[in-house]
């Protein structure tokens, strides 16, 4: 990292030793540091977002800057699943997935599972309700299984 320059050099020491330029380098800098953003966004399983030119406006940059923080303290305030969450409760899940053997999921995989999970266990919860004898148009529940989309 070259905090003067304003950049991130990449790539392991074997690689970058063996260069014979420095415009060889393979770094990461204000130019195509979003691109990068996007790629980690994918590899995440998150939706990779457009560039926003408009941010050269300076109080339209402030105005973000003030909505991200305010996203983020309003995050912090609403008791979000945290990682460490999701891996212990994905563990007691009962579906064969256990300390030992967790790191071998990505961690887009596991959103998707936790977030399946949850759909299944509110509709065995609502159809548990309406044997109870719960009101039918309070309670509607919504089958977990979906059709698989096609891109």
């Amino acid at each position: 990292m070259d905090v003067e320059e304003q950049m991130i050099i990449i790539g392991d020491v074997e690689t970058l030793l063996s260069l014979t330029e420095i415009s060889e380098l393979p770094i990461i800098d204000e130019s195509n540091y979003f691109a990068f953003q996007n790629i980690i966004r994918s590899c995440l399983g998150d939706e990779q977002k457009k560039e926003d030119k408009l941010e050269k406006n300076i109080r339209l940059r402030k105005m973000k800057a003030k909505a991200r923080y305010r996203d983020r303290v309003k995050a912090k305030q609403g008791g979000g699943i945290t990682l460490e969450d999701s891996l212990t409760s994905i563990c007691c899940m009962g579906i064969g997935i256990n300390p030992l053997n967790i790191r071998e999921m990505s961690y887009a995989s596991m959103t998707k599972l936790m977030s399946k999970f949850q759909q299944k266990e509110r509709y065995d919860i609502d159809i548990r309700s309406l044997i109870a004898g719960a009101d039918a148009k309070k309670v509607k529940p919504q089958y977990w299984m979906n059709k698989l989309q096609e891109k």
